[in-house]
């Protein structure tokens, strides 16, 4: 961080001390060169202007602008006045805001936006929210780019990135927000070599690194694409799309989208009373609900199913009719592309094992006395 300030000319301590006891927090773009650059990756570009983040409000949720004031007054001392660039707009509107060039007009609970600049023409966008000191960083999450999705941390003197894919300069556009003059700030973005990407899987525990395929042993390994019906790369699939993963069976790898699979297989659910439901692969094989919904998480990106057992069950058909049919159940192992290359032991989610018949006892002879006797004789029983 002391590197990038330079150019503004800031005391470095004394701006750490101030952006601690204002409890704000640096983001955007700004931070974005720095975490890259903290990486040593080359950014693609310098920061011209820096956004601080800062609350408007106390706990209470009441107007408090001490907060708000000792940051301007630092930021006067170091030579930065306030510039007026934003002193007519409406913030708040976003479809109908006054400056439809304004980015800022785009984002919520924005009380107010000022911009300072000092004598080398060098910007710096204060940014006071309707919004607690306590979850600024949840704020930066909702960023429209996940790559501006970055912050500084001033007591570690650190940058951080929301996003994973951040790292490879790889970006997604936020879900949540509207798509509001998004088109120029995407190419911008692309100019800067970041690569627009689909929005990603969640996370359950840490995403798969795929970043890594290029070096990893899948040479002249191929997937059958069932859907497209043709046979793809295992190592171009997956470093496609985080959504591509791979099934294997027996000696036969399988490449699907995860939404697309997770759609069909939920559409094939039937619940096994021991077990508890199951859904069906395109291949009518059997996986329990824990390792279908693993499915959906970027932890993995290799499925094994090796078969586990096979019972006969009852299901309801039209009419109040029933069917005896056959599932077959599945033993699912997740790997990693690391520790598929690894030849590691991956997570195994197995069904409950098959209950094991009970004996059937003989039926107790029925006792029948004289007089009982007597009566099915005279009736011709």
């Amino acid at each position: 961080m002391e590197v990038l300030l330079e150019p503004y000319r800031i005391d470095f301590p004394n701006f750490t001390q101030h952006i601690q006891d204002c409890r704000a927090l640096v983001a955007g773009s700004f931070a974005l060169v720095g975490y890259l650059t903290q990486l040593n990756v080359d950014p693609g570009f310098q920061a011209n202007d820096m956004d601080i983040f800062i609350s408007g409000i106390n706990n209470e949720g009441n107007e408090d602008n001490d907060s708000v004031n000792n940051m301007i007054q630092f930021l006067n001392s170091q030579g930065f006045t306030e510039n007026g660039k934003f002193a007519n707009q409406n913030l708040n509107q976003s479809q109908e805001r006054q400056d439809q060039d304004n980015y800022y007009g785009t984002m919520n609970l924005i009380r107010r936006v000022m911009s300072f600049t000092n004598a080398n023409d060098k910007e710096i966008q204060m940014i006071v929210l309707n919004y607690s000191a306590d979850n600024l960083r949840w704020y930066i999450g909702v960023f429209d780019l996940s790559c501006c999705q970055c912050y500084w941390e001033a007591f570690t003197n650190t940058f951080h990135a929301i996003s994973h894919l951040t790292n490879e300069k790889k970006m997604y556009v936020n879900p949540v927000r509207k798509r509001i003059l998004m088109d120029k700030r995407i190419e911008k973005y692309q100019a800067r070599g970041f690569k627009l990407v689909e929005y990603p899987c969640d996370i359950q525990d840490g995403a798969d690194p795929r970043s890594d395929l290029a070096s990893l042993p899948f040479d002249g390994l191929t997937a059958h694409n069932i859907l497209t019906m043709d046979d793809v790369s295992v190592s171009e699939f997956l470093a496609e799309s985080e959504w591509n993963i791979v099934l294997k069976t027996g000696d036969q790898f399988y490449a699907f989208d995860r939404k697309i699979l997770m759609e069909l297989m939920g559409k094939k659910k039937v619940y096994i009373p021991h077990v508890g439901y199951v859904y069906d692969t395109l291949l009518n094989q059997s996986i329990t609900e824990q390792a279908f919904k693993s499915l959906k998480y970027s932890d993995y990106s290799i499925y094994e199913l090796k078969l586990a057992y096979s019972t006969r069950i009852i299901v309801h058909g039209h009419h109040y009719d029933f069917n005896e049919t056959t599932k077959s159940l599945y033993t699912v192992i997740a790997y990693s592309v690391n520790k598929w290359a690894e030849r590691l032991e991956g997570v195994h989610m197995a069904p409950l094992p098959q209950p094991q018949p009970q004996p059937r006892l003989s039926p107790k002879p029925k006792r029948y006395d004289r007089h009982h006797m007597d009566y099915m004789w005279w009736f011709g029983n």
